[in-house]
Order: C-alpha cells, then structure tokens, then sequence
C-alpha cells in the first residue's frame, strides 16, 4: 500500500487527473482515465467512501454523468457525524465533475455555467 500522500502531493495528483482528462480527444480514451483513477485508489481510500459513494467501472460515457449525479445525492444524505468521509468523497466529486465537464466538451458542446447573477435573479 502506498504512502498516504502530503496534502500538497494529493492535490499534485489530482490536478495530474484532471491536466490527463483535459487532453482526452475522445469518450473511450476518457472512460479509460476514468477507470484508470477508480483503479488507482487503496483500499483503505475505498474504505474511506461511503458504501453509497463507491462508483463503479465506467462502461458508458452517460454513466460519468449518473455516477457524478449518485455520489452528490449519496452524500446529501450523511449525517453529521459521517463527515469523516468528506475528503475522500471530495476527491471523488473532484474527478467526476472534470470527467463529466470534459465529456461534454468532447461531443462538442460547452458545459453550462450560469453567472451567479443570472441565478440570483431567477431565485435559486
């Protein structure tokens, strides 16, 4: 098992991920990267994810999205005390959101960011 990494050492790591995603030119090269980072992970980071937390090996390109969807309805329900799982959980969430964002881009569309004003007016 490796050595639990420095907290500047992960965050290198996974800006590594998300610098490997960004240069993904197709969906089977990015559902390779993503099985790549599920693979990549121990078990004792496995152990620090929520059972709910836990995706699965990519098959399809739609399930980057559902997975991402799973893993932030899967931690809305902790409770408090179960915030323990937060960090790994964001490391997950992390990838997901650029593997999804990326997917996006790659069937040539650009991901929707609506400005924080827009939203305002619109009540949420």
């Amino acid at each position: 098992m490796r050595e639990a990494p420095t907290p500047h050492a992960e965050h290198c790591l996974l800006t590594e991920w998300h610098f490997a995603l960004s240069r993904a030119r197709t969906h089977e090269a990015l559902l390779r990267l993503c099985n790549e980072f599920l693979a990549s992970w121990t078990i004792e980071e496995w152990s620090h994810l929520p059972p709910d937390c836990r995706p699965r090996p990519f098959a399809h390109v739609s399930d980057v999205e559902s997975t991402l969807e799973a893993v932030i309805q899967a931690f809305g329900r902790r409770r408090p005390e179960e915030i323990a799982s937060a960090h790994a959980v964001g490391e997950m969430l992390a990838f997901l959101f650029s593997a999804n964002d990326r997917s996006i881009e790659i069937s040539g569309a650009t991901p929707q960011v609506v400005p924080r004003r827009q939203r305002e007016r619109a009540g949420h």
